[in-house]
C-alpha cells in the first residue's frame, strides 16, 4: 500500500506516524499521547491516521487478506471509518449423545418352560416331597400318582436313577422338592381334558349328584356347618346313614387320585373309634376336570384303583365305619386340590336335591344318580 502525504490532524495535531504506537495489539482501541488510537495487527499506522482526521488525504485501497474488522472494501470518504461487523458464527455442533449400551438379554427362566409338573413313574405309589433337593432329610409331604402341582424353581441336586433335576413345588398345602426322575413338565393348555364317560341321567356333566345308587332313598344324618364334626376343614361335608357295605357312587366323572384301604377287619379303628382314629379311615378321592376333588370316607373297601377314570354314577366304594366314626355311614365332601387326600372342604350342591340343592341334617333324599 502507498501513502500520498501527511496533513493536518484533529485538535491541531499533525498527521504524523510518530504519534502512533506501533505495537501490534490486534486492533485494540486505546489512548496514546492524548489521542485515541487503533492498533491493528496488519496496519497500525493507517488505522491511527484515519482516527486523526487525515482521511481526505489518504487513499486506502482494500488489501486482500485484511479482515472485516480493519476496513470495508472501497475508499474511505469524509473522514468516516466504516467497519464491518462479522456475523455471529453458529455454535459448533454438539457431539451426539452417547448411546446407552444395548439391553442385556434376560436370563433364561427355567420355570417359563415348565410351569407345572405331573407325578409319573411311581407305579401308583405316592411321590415324597423333600425339604431340599436330596433324600438326606425326612419327607415333608407326599403327592399322589398323577398329581399336578405348580413349579417354583428348577434346580440340580442328588441324582435319582441318573436324573439330577429337582423341581421346587408349591401347591398351597405342601412346598418342597421332588425328583425329576418321577415328575415331568406338564402344560395344561397342551393337554386336552380327559373325555367324560357317557351319562344318560339328563343332568349336565358338571352337576354333582347324590353318592347313592340310582333310586336309593336315604337320610342325611349330618349336614354343613354343625357343632359336632362338620366344621373347620369339614364345614361343607355331608353324612348319609348307610348299612355296612352299601354301594357308593361317583358324584361326578373324574379320575381316581388317592385311595386308602389299610384299615382292615380286626384293626382297632375298623369298626370306628374316637378322634385317635382320625387318620385311620379308608377312603377314595376323585379329581375332576375343574381341579376340585370329592372325598368318600369311612369306607370298608374301594372298587376302583388310583388312575382309573370313572363315570358319574359308577360304583367306587362300599360303605363302612373305619376311622373316626360313631357308626356305619358315608362321609362325602367336595375339596380344593391340595396335594393330599384331605383338603379344605368347599360348597357343593346336588342336582337331584330340591330347593337350594343343599340337603340339611335329618332330610330324606332320593338319588337320581343313574348311569
Amino acid at each position: 500500500m502507498r501513502i500520498a502525504r501527511a496533513g493536518p490532524g484533529v485538535n491541531g495535531l499533525a498527521c504524523s506516524p510518530s504519534v502512533v504506537d506501533r505495537t501490534r495489539r490486534g486492533g485494540q482501541a486505546r489512548y496514546q499521547g492524548g489521542m485515541k488510537t487503533i492498533v491493528s495487527k496488519r496496519s497500525p499506522l493507517v488505522a491511527a491516521w484515519l482516527l486523526l482526521g487525515c482521511a481526505p488525504e489518504l487513499t486506502v485501497p482494500f488489501e486482500e487478506g485484511l479482515g472485516p474488522e480493519i476496513a470495508a472494501r472501497g475508499q474511505v470518504a469524509d473522514g468516516t471509518f466504516h467497519t464491518v461487523v462479522p456475523p455471529d458464527e453458529p455454535p459448533p455442533d454438539e457431539p451426539p449423545p452417547d448411546e446407552p449400551p444395548p439391553d442385556e438379554p434376560p436370563p433364561d427362566d427355567p420355570v417359563a418352560g415348565c410351569p407345572q409338573v405331573r407325578v409319573v413313574g411311581t407305579g401308583g405309589e405316592v411321590l415324597n416331597v423333600r425339604p431340599d433337593p436330596s433324600t438326606a432329610n425326612p419327607v415333608v409331604g407326599a403327592l399322589a400318582a398323577g398329581a399336578v402341582v405348580d413349579v417354583i424353581d428348577v434346580v440340580s441336586g442328588q441324582a435319582i436313577n441318573g436324573e439330577d433335576t429337582w423341581f421346587e413345588i408349591d401347591d398351597g398345602a405342601i412346598s418342597g422338592f421332588v425328583s425329576g426322575a418321577f415328575a415331568e413338565c406338564h402344560d395344561p393348555v397342551d393337554e386336552p381334558p380327559p373325555e367324560t364317560p357317557p351319562d344318560d341321567s339328563g343332568f349336565d356333566p358338571a352337576v354333582f349328584l347324590l353318592p347313592l345308587a340310582c333310586g336309593a332313598t336315604r337320610t342325611v344324618t349330618q349336614g354343613n356347618n354343625t357343632s359336632f364334626s362338620h366344621n373347620g376343614g369339614s364345614a361343607y361335608a355331608f353324612d348319609f346313614g348307610l348299612p355296612l357295605n352299601t354301594p357308593m357312587m361317583a358324584m361326578r366323572a373324574g379320575t381316581v387320585a388317592y385311595l386308602n384301604e389299610s384299615t382292615q377287619p380286626g384293626d382297632a379303628c375298623y369298626d370306628g373309634g374316637g378322634q385317635e382314629c382320625a387318620n385311620e379311615a379308608n377312603y377314595v378321592v376323585i379329581r375332576h376336570s375343574d381341579d376340585t376333588t370329592t372325598l368318600y370316607a369311612h369306607i370298608n373297601s374301594a372298587t376302583v384303583r388310583v388312575g382309573d377314570q370313572v363315570a358319574r354314577g359308577q360304583e367306587v366304594a362300599r360303605s363302612g365305619s373305619t376311622g373316626w366314626s360313631t357308626g356305619p355311614h358315608a362321609h362325602v365332601q367336595r375339596q380344593g386340590e391340595c396335594g393330599i387326600w384331605w383338603c379344605q372342604s368347599i360348597a357343593m350342591q346336588f342336582g337331584d336335591v330340591g330347593g337350594d340343592h343343599v340337603p340339611d341334617g335329618g332330610q330324606t333324599v332320593t338319588s337320581q344318580n343313574c348311569p
